[in-house]
C-alpha cells in the first residue's frame, strides 16, 4: 500500500496599523498561489496467493490571506488600493492495481482526500482614518481549481476480484471585503468594495474487476 501526504498552512498578510502615512497613491497586496499535486499509487501482483492493493492520498490546507488598514492609522493620501488574492491549483491522485494468477482472490481500493480551510479578507479596520482624493478599492479574491483522481484495478484469472475508489473534496471558504464600523473613510472620487470566491471543483473515481472463475465486484464513488 502507498500514503501520499501533503499538509499547508500559510499566512500571508500585507497591512498598515498603528502608523500615520502622508503622501501619494498607497496600495498593499497580500497573496498566495500554490500548486500542489499528491499521488499515491500502488500495485501488487501474485501467482496461487491473493493479490492486495491499496493507495490514499491525504491533502490539507490551511491558509490566511489578509491585506488591510489596521486600527489606529491615520492616512491622508491619493488613491488607495487594499487587495487580498489567493489562488490554489490542487490536484489528488491515487491509484491501486492487483492482479492474482491463479485461483486465489485480488482486492484493490484507493481513496483520494481533500480538505481546504481557506480565509481571505480585506478590510478597513473601525479605528482608522483615510482620507484620500483618487479612488479607493478594497477586494478579495479566492481562486480555487480543484481535480481528484481515484482508480482501481482487480484482476483474478480463477477467483475473485474486487475493486473500489472514493473521491471526497471538503472545502470550507471564507472570503470577504468590508469596511468595519467606525471608521472614517473619505474620498473625492470612487470607491469600490469586492468579493470574490470562485471554485470549481472536478471528482473523477474508477473501478474495474474481474473474476474469472468466480465474481467480479467494483464500487466507486
Amino acid at each position: 500500500g502507498t500514503y501520499a501526504h501533503n499538509q499547508l498552512i500559510e499566512s500571508t498578510r500585507a497591512y498598515i496599523e498603528n502608523a500615520t502615512v502622508v503622501g501619494g497613491d498607497v496600495s498593499l497586496y497580500g497573496h498566495a498561489e500554490n500548486t500542489i499535486l499528491g499521488i499515491a499509487a500502488s500495485g501488487a501482483g501474485s501467482k496461487e496467493d491473493p493479490a492486495i492493493a491499496g493507495g490514499v492520498t491525504y491533502n490539507e490546507l490551511d491558509q490566511i490571506i489578509d491585506a488591510f488598514i489596521g486600527d489606529d492609522s491615520e492616512l491622508t493620501i491619493g488613491a488607495l488600493t487594499v487587495r487580498a488574492e489567493n489562488t490554489n491549483l490542487l490536484i489528488p491522485i491515487g491509484g491501486a492495481i492487483a492482479v492474482s494468477i491463479g485461483d486465489d482472490f485480488s482486492v484493490g481500493a484507493n481513496v483520494a482526500l481533500l480538505f481546504t480551510d481557506i480565509n481571505v479578507h480585506a478590510w478597513i479596520a473601525g479605528g482608522a482614518t483615510v482620507v484620500g482624493t483618487g479612488d479607493f478599492k478594497v477586494f478579495a479574491k479566492d481562486d480555487t481549481q480543484v481535480v481528484t483522481v481515484s482508480a482501481s484495478l482487480a484482476i483474478s484469472t480463477e477467483g475473485f476480484g474486487a475493486g473500489g475508489s472514493a473521491t471526497s473534496a471538503n472545502l470550507d471558504h471564507d472570503v470577504q471585503a468590508f469596511v468595519a464600523d467606525g471608521a472614517v473613510v473619505e474620498t473625492t472620487d470612487s470607491f469600490y468594495l469586492d468579493a470574490d470566491d470562485k471554485t470549481k471543483v472536478i471528482g473523477i473515481a474508477g473501478v474495474a474487476a474481474y473474476g474469472g472463475g468466480s465474481a467480479g465486484i467494483g464500487l466507486s464513488f
